[in-house]
């Protein structure tokens, strides 16, 4: 199935209810959710309207919250349970699915992918939507109060990755090349960890005006948490080098909301991957 958003679920509670019937035990939250970027700034008119959110008590999921007409999402529960309300956000259309969770899963456990449809390309690769915004509110049963606004920041969990290779046909002549970028997942849980099965990028690219080889944008989720991206570039189909460290000798890996270039000059005596912000990259420097 195909969610819009986040999930398309077919239940209708728009504002809930307390478990325990005297509502001295009831709390209630207006939360409102609004698209920041890395360094939490509000993006411009991003208040984040009609998407569904997940409410998860005790880290099980409770039901569905539709949000009013001004954008807020209205939750009260038993103020002496946890809870966590989880939104995802300003995806296209087709790009996520979910199997449509029941009463009592856990939020460990329920994730959203990349569909596959959208996972082929004609370069075979694994593209993300530009944003896949992610957001969660948790509450716990200390100093609890009633009636509390929440402002939610939703944060673009994807990253973008080109790839720059210096010297290349100085060093292995004309033919045609290929890169590939592997150390991906294709999933993200409700918690907010990558998950899923792995996948590999096959950017497109080009040769510029002072002869690099420049691959398009891919967009995607963050290196899952002891995993790394490894490079590898073919000619003709055949492996000329494939390297996973920088010039410190440490595994490269990418965060959400990075925004990378990943540089080899491949007439160097040991490659490796320069890192740096693709707006910073002076296409003109050689690294050695």
């Amino acid at each position: 199935m195909i969610f819009p958003v986040l999930i398309s679920i077919l239940i209708t509670t728009i504002i809930t209810s307390c478990i325990n019937e005297d509502d001295s035990e009831c709390v209630q939250y207006a939360v409102t959710a609004h698209a920041v970027d890395k360094a939490g700034n509000n993006i411009s008119g991003s208040a984040v309207n009609g998407k569904e959110a997940l409410l998860f008590i005790n880290n099980r999921f409770d039901h569905t919250v539709a949000p009013e007409n001004d954008g807020r999402y209205l939750i009260s529960f038993d103020g002496g349970s946890k809870a966590s309300l989880v939104i995802f956000g300003n995806v296209s259309n087709d790009s996520l699915s979910m199997k449509a969770p029941v009463a009592g899963d856990s939020i460990e456990n329920l994730s959203v992918q990349v569909n596959s449809a959208t996972r082929q390309t004609e370069g075979g690769s694994a593209y993300l939507p530009d944003y896949l915004f992610y957001g969660r509110f948790d509450y716990a049963p200390v100093n609890k109060e009633n009636e509390l606004a929440v402002s939610l920041p939703l944060y673009n969990k994807r990253a973008r990755l080109r790839v720059v290779l210096k010297n290349l046909q100085d060093r292995f002549g004309s033919g045609n090349y290929t890169v590939k970028v592997e150390g991906f997942r294709n999933g993200m849980t409700f918690s907010g960890e990558v998950t899923g099965d792995s996948v590999s990028y096959e950017p497109g690219g080009a040769f510029n005006s002072d002869g690099s080889y420049v691959t398009e944008a891919v967009n995607v989720l963050p290196s899952k948490k002891g995993e790394y991206v490894t490079l590898s570039v073919y000619k003709d189909g055949v492996l000329l080098l494939s390297t996973s460290t920088d010039e410190n000798g440490k595994r490269v890996t990418l965060a959400a909301g990075d925004d990378d270039c990943m540089i080899i000059n491949v007439s160097a005596i040991k490659y490796f991957i320069v890192v740096m912000p693709w707006n910073d990259s002076d296409q003109g420097t050689v690294f050695y």
